[in-house]
C-alpha cells in the first residue's frame, strides 16, 4: 500500500492509527412528543464525517508540511490509499502534537503523539 496523500503533499509517514472506517454515517434524529417520539431520517452521507489520523512519532519534515496545509485554511483532497481507489475533498479542522525534547538519537523524529483531524466535504 502506498503512503496516504493530502493535497499535492504525499506522507512520509502513514499514520499509525485511524479513528474509523471511512464510510457514510445516518443523519437522524429524534424528539420525544406528547404521546411518544418523533423520528426523523434524512439518509446516510459521507459529507460531515470526521476522520482522526495519529501519529506516535513524526518528523519535524512532515508535521512542518502538515502544519502548512492547515495555514492555509483551504479544502483539500485526502486519498486515504484504503484500496477504495476513493478520494475525498476534507478541511483540516486540527493538528496537534507533542514536541519530542532529548530524542538525540533520532533526529528525524521531532514530534510526537500527533493528531490530525478532517472533516469530510464530499467524496472527489
Amino acid at each position: 500500500m502506498s503512503n496516504m496523500s493530502l493535497g499535492a503533499y504525499t506522507f512520509e509517514s502513514n499514520p499509525s492509527d485511524l479513528s474509523e472506517i471511512i464510510a457514510k454515517k445516518r443523519v437522524c434524529a429524534a424528539k420525544e412528543t406528547y404521546s411518544g417520539v418523533a423520528f426523523f431520517s434524512w439518509g446516510t452521507f459521507i459529507a460531515g464525517v470526521e476522520v482522526e489520523l495519529s501519529w506516535d512519532y513524526m518528523s519535524c519534515t512532515q508535521f512542518n508540511a502538515l502544519d502548512s496545509l492547515y495555514q492555509a485554511d483551504a479544502p483539500l483532497v485526502w486519498d486515504p490509499q484504503d484500496g477504495t481507489s476513493k478520494t475525498y475533498t476534507v478541511e483540516i479542522t486540527d493538528l496537534t502534537g507533542r514536541y519530542h525534547i532529548g530524542l538525540q538519537s533520532s533526529p528525524n523524529y521531532g514530534r510526537r503523539d500527533v493528531r490530525l483531524r478532517l472533516l469530510v466535504l464530499s467524496e472527489a
